[in-house]
Formats: C-alpha cells, structure tokens, sequence
C-alpha cells in the first residue's frame, strides 16, 4: 500500500506533500498504515502548516535542513523502527519554537505511552537550556527533537546544547545531578569528556521509569583515543574493528563521528553507547549503506533484519547516518538512519 493510494483531501498538508518517502519506507519496513505515519511526523513536527516549506526555517536534524529523520535499529534477534522529528521546524523564532516543542513534548510521549517520562523530560530541559530568553536566541536551529518508536512502547526528547563548551559541560553535570538517583560515576565521565569533545546534546528515552535512560551526545574537539572517554563500553574490540573497516577508505573530520552513552537513570549506571557515522563523508547510497550493515552484522555474528528489498524500493531516501552500538550485556544493535 502507497500513500499516494491512500484517500487524500484536497490540501495534503506539509508531511503528505514532503515526507511521504519517509511515510512509504517506514510503511514498507513496519507495515503500520500510513494514516497512522502521518498522525506520528504531524505530532513530532508540532502540526505544521500546509506552507511551512515556504516559511523561512531552520532545523539542525539532517545537513539539508529536512526536519524528519526515519531509524531502523538491529539487534542480533529483533529490530525496531523509530521517527524523530524537529518540532515546529517552521518557526524561525527560537523562543516561539521552544513554547511549540513544549506543547508537543506531552503529545509525543502520550502516543509513544511513555507518558510517565514527562517530569523526567522537562527536569532535563530545565537542566539543559538557558533560563533566560537572550540565551534561547541563539537556537535559530532548533531547541530540541523529538523521538517515538514506531513498534514498541517508547518516546526520547534530545535538547540541543548551548553553544559555549564550558557552559554546556556545566548543564550537562546539571542534569546528571538532576535525574540519575546515583551521579558520581556520570559526573567522572563528563569530566574526562569535557577537556576534549564538545557536547551535542542530552536526551531523555524510555517508555516508563522502569527502563528510561539519560542520553548524551558528543563529538571530539581534538584527536582523542576512545579509551580517554573513560567509558569500559568504547574499548570494545569488535565495536572498534566495524567502526575500523568503514573508515578505513575515508578522509573525515572530528565532527563525522557523534558519540554517545546512555545511562540508567535507577541506578546511574553506564546502559549502552553508540557511534554515529556521518554520511557526509561516506556519501553512501542505500545500497552500499546496508551493504555496510549486512558486512557488520556478519562480522558480529547475526543476520541483517532490515529488508534491503523494501528499502532499495523506496529510492527517494537519503542516508544520514550509519551506527553501531553495544550495551553492558554485550548485545550489539546496528543502525541505519534515513531522511
């Protein structure tokens, strides 16, 4: 089923119009409806009008400016499908955006029903962004994105750092402080981060308190060896060995590579990380993206779940990223991210 099939009223509105490769490739890959994609990327992107293409906008979520991007993720025995998006994209004024993406923070978490997350989301943007309205106007690109799994119970919020690195580390030992019932061994890390990576974001992802995790993003600032993260997770042989064979052909820059960790906010406790190609440097096609993934998944020893047939259909998608990740009872996910 296309969406091009589905009943569409005379004004499509803007995801009908400009995000329905992403509603095809998430249809093709997760069999929901495309009603039910649509009512999704409407709520991530807080209801954007029909002209919203045509306002004056800005969002930092992929290097075109597209405010929508599409996440498969595997794991060795199941695969999960995940939107995020950049709520009121369209609004070029940082403080009227952030009122917006407030308003649709509830929404995304109640369709993820991850609604028992929403004290821990906004303590964590309390922590993260400025208190005062001269220090949100430098958010012309977004005040932070929102996620929503597409085949499970789970909702994220991602809040954009400010822009000076000093002031940035100091809010994210804030929200280290702020959410995790035990912070000390957080705050170790972010100090061996803060001399040598410029922080991206924090995030909050989860379906309940049971499961939710505190997220941080960063990327390096000057070369650094993985081992000085002060992170167990980023000295794993076989996370260095797929991230090795990718790069191995690759001229790329500091800020090709994103890093993150996420940690349990019960017990303050290192859950997972992750690195996050740039296909900006990569300059892959679908084709080779997940030829990428199928090589990494036979290398960790478990078949690739994402169909390339369905994928390789839907050629209108552009790849973003590719990553690759491990939790602390080794179980490694592979992840393709399109817009």
């Amino acid at each position: 089923m296309r969406l091009d099939d589905t009943n569409i009223s005379p004004d499509p509105g803007y995801v009908r119009t400009h995000c329905a490769h992403i509603i095809q490739v998430a249809h093709c890959l997760t069999r929901k409806s495309p009603e039910y994609l649509v009512h999704i990327c409407e709520e991530l992107l807080s209801n954007p009008p029909s002209q919203a293409h045509e306002m004056k906008r800005a969002s930092g979520l992929n290097w075109n400016q597209f405010p929508i991007q599409y996440v498969v993720s595997q794991q060795k025995e199941e695969i999960h499908h995940k939107l995020i998006g950049d709520p009121a994209f369209y609004i070029s004024d940082p403080l009227l955006r952030y009122e917006q993406s407030m308003k649709a923070l509830p929404h995304v978490l109640k369709m993820g029903q991850a609604y028992a997350l929403y004290d821990r989301c906004v303590d964590a943007i309390h922590a993260t962004l400025p208190q005062t309205d001269t220090g949100l106007e430098e958010y012309t690109y977004g005040v932070m994105w929102l996620g929503a799994s597409l085949t499970r119970p789970g909702a994220a919020v991602y809040i954009l750092s400010v822009l000076d690195t000093q002031t940035a580390w100091h809010q994210a030992h804030t929200a280290a402080h702020t959410l995790l019932s035990d912070s000390e061994e957080m705050h170790h890390i972010l100090s061996s981060l803060a001399p040598v990576c410029r922080l991206a974001s924090v995030g909050v992802e989860g379906s309940s308190l049971h499961d939710a995790r505190l997220k941080l993003y960063w990327r390096m600032s000057s070369p650094t060896a993985f081992h000085d993260f002060n992170i167990p997770l980023y000295t794993d042989d076989n996370i260095l060995h797929c991230i090795g064979t990718i790069l191995k052909d690759y001229f790329f820059t500091l800020s090709a590579l994103t890093f993150s960790v996420g940690v349990d906010l019960k017990t303050g406790k290192i859950a997972d990380i992750k690195i996050d190609i740039s296909n900006r440097i990569l300059n892959l096609d679908i084709h080779k993206a997940l030829s990428c993934i199928h090589k990494a998944a036979d290398f960790l020893g478990f078949h690739t779940l994402i169909s390339e047939k369905e994928c390789l259909s839907c050629s209108k998608n552009a790849v973003a990223f590719i990553g690759i990740g491990v939790d602390n009872t080794h179980q490694y996910r592979l992840h393709l991210y399109l817009y």
